[in-house]
């Protein structure tokens, strides 16, 4: 009877290994340690029993028996008797069924001496239906446990990749969607703002991460990741799906606007027409995936300035200057496309920043020139008095100005370019001493910058430049000093 529950378990064995897709062996392994542990159950916890599964499904288990002259009846434990049995022996003595003696044993093997291990075989009927009860139970536990690590690793090895489920419910805003072998989770923050899905809508999204605890494997989706919008568009673009075309980049603000930076591999396939595709059929699906956001595809190439011009569209600018140390551009423009090229909020401008990885700022021909102009002036002004020494300042005492020469800061430009909160008490000169240098050097410079400055003054893309030379002595005043710190300026 155990026997045939047992060749049961075993047809189990072939059809879930297909169905669910599990390791067949993971499977026989789990059935072959239980049926050895419902051996110990009968021989005793500390018996060597070896079970083996055949390919037909045959089931031949042995009980590893020593050898010995006398048989020893094991002491038992009251603890292990309840557990095990009449007679369960303690964990370190043989149980009587574990033990053969010399005569007997070399009726099996004529070589054996006493010490050695035999292998006796053991009738798997004989393990009653404990034994398939069992393996029953520790299939169904394997059984849970492959099933985890199979959807564990599964989606562990998509996560990047665009997936699709259908909703099943919502729970506190987060949204269940049906994968097929699992149910993963959408979260409120990883939403598109203001979208939301009909019970059983089928719906795309990327696999952002797997987690995995006491519950079970986590698979966490996003449809604001940038990499969602790139999946996306493998779907909807041959050529991008094919390698044929790279998305370089992709940059979002989710529902409201995204660009791409797209580059072909085939200099006779347009990246820009291939993703936009016949009358904006591609990225309409896309844009309709996503809520109506609106998308930007950009050609990438290697010229930093059309590269930002055309990052920059719709707008149309005039030139961009480009500061390529310091990852900084400037986009002239006229008056009309400065608000273009902005963008609502900002998102044109930011969108574009993100994209090509400079800090951009937007202003007109008009204020640029100005800008350029206060630049020259400030220029001109350190020139002019740069060189000045702080003993020349109102004020400033001939041992002040000495003390401060030694630490180099003994000129106006020397003070000018020090950063006050680095100051810190020095032999013989207080701290407040270098911060009131300091603003005297400030008043000085913005005094003969007010003289020479452009004007009329306008509104600049950077207002700081209004006010070249600003008394920063006021800010370090109001952080806080710390002892040992800042003894050089």
């Amino acid at each position: 009877m155990a026997t045939t529950i047992l060749q049961n378990v075993l047809q189990m064995i072939n059809q879930i290994s297909k169905e669910k897709n599990i390791d067949r062996q993971i499977l026989l392994d789990a059935v072959t340690e239980a049926i050895a542990h419902a051996a110990r159950r009968k021989y005793g916890e500390n018996t060597n029993i070896e079970v083996e599964i055949g390919d037909s499904g045959e089931i031949e288990a042995y009980l590893y028996r020593t050898v010995v002259t006398e048989i020893v009846v094991p002491t038992p434990k009251i603890e292990e008797a309840a557990e095990g049995g009449e007679g369960a022996p303690a964990s370190d003595e043989l149980s009587v069924d574990a033990q053969i003696l010399l005569d007997e044993a070399r009726e099996l093997d004529p070589d054996v001496e006493v010490g050695d291990e035999i292998a006796v075989h053991i009738d798997v009927d004989e393990l009653g239906r404990i034994a398939a009860q069992n393996a029953k139970q520790v299939l169904a536990q394997k059984l849970r446990e492959a099933e985890r690590d199979v959807i564990f690793t599964e989606y562990q090895e998509r996560v990047g990749h665009v997936v699709n489920g259908n909703v099943i419910r919502y729970e506190k805003g987060d949204v269940i969607i049906e994968l097929g072998r699992t149910e993963a989770l959408l979260p409120r923050r990883e939403q598109i703002p203001n979208e939301r899905f009909r019970r059983g809508e089928r719906v795309r999204a990327m696999i952002l991460e797997v987690t995995d605890d006491l519950k079970g494997p986590q698979v966490i989706l996003s449809r604001i990741h940038p990499e969602f919008l790139k999946g996306l568009f493998e779907y909807e673009v041959p050529e991008v799906y094919d390698g044929i075309i790279e998305i370089v980049r992709a940059v979002r603000n989710p529902g409201e606007r995204a660009k791409i930076l797209v580059v072909s591999r085939d200099s006779n396939i347009d990246p820009v027409g291939a993703c936009v595709g016949m009358k904006g059929s591609r990225v309409r699906a896309v844009v309709q995936e996503l809520r109506g956001e609106r998308i930007d595809i950009v050609e990438f190439t290697e010229d930093a300035s059309t590269l930002l011009q055309r990052a920059l569209s719709p707008a149309e600018l005039t030139r961009m200057v480009i500061d390529e140390d310091n990852k900084r551009a400037t986009a002239l423009v006229e008056e009309g496309q400065q608000a273009l090229a902005i963008g609502r909020r900002g998102q044109n401008v930011r969108l574009a920043s993100k994209l090509t990885g400079y800090r951009i700022d937007v202003i007109t021909e008009d204020a640029y020139t100005l800008l350029e102009a206060q630049e020259q002036a400030r220029e001109q002004v350190l020139a002019e008095i740069g060189d000045l020494p702080v003993s020349a300042l109102e004020g400033v005492s001939a041992q002040l100005a000495a003390d401060l020469a030694a630490i180099k800061l003994g000129t106006v430009r020397q003070v000018y370019h020090a950063n006050p909160a680095t100051f810190g008490n020095l032999p013989g000169i207080e701290r407040s001493e270098i911060l009131d240098v300091a603003r005297k050097v400030a008043e000085r410079l913005q005094a003969r910058y007010e003289e020479i400055k452009p004007k009329p003054e306008e509104i600049l893309a950077r207002p700081e430049l209004a006010n070249p030379f600003p008394d920063r002595s006021s800010d370090a005043e109001t952080e806080a000093s710390n002892p040992g710190e800042g003894d050089q300026p």
